[in-house]
């Protein structure tokens, strides 16, 4: 998708793919929460990680953008 300076839409090319504003809004959160979590508790980032995602009861198209587990690691530790 293109658009110009004052984000208005010029064309688009291929499948449209990304989430919508809600939905990125709900992964950001949930990376925001998960990192507070690992920084601020002794538990497992898989713990942690495991009751996030039960907690947040997400839709399938945002749980399907969630960062796997293997990939929380480096989230966490190279954005600090």
């Amino acid at each position: 998708m293109h658009t110009d300076l004052n984000k208005n839409f010029l064309i688009a090319s291929g499948e449209h793919e990304h989430l919508l504003q809600p939905e990125d809004n709900q992964v950001q959160h949930f990376r925001g929460v998960l990192k507070e979590r690992v920084i601020n508790e002794t538990a497992t980032i898989s713990k942690i990680d495991d009751e996030e995602i039960a907690t947040a009861q997400f839709p399938s198209e945002v749980l399907a953008h969630i960062p796997l587990i293997r990939n929380i690691r480096v989230i966490i530790f190279n954005k600090l």
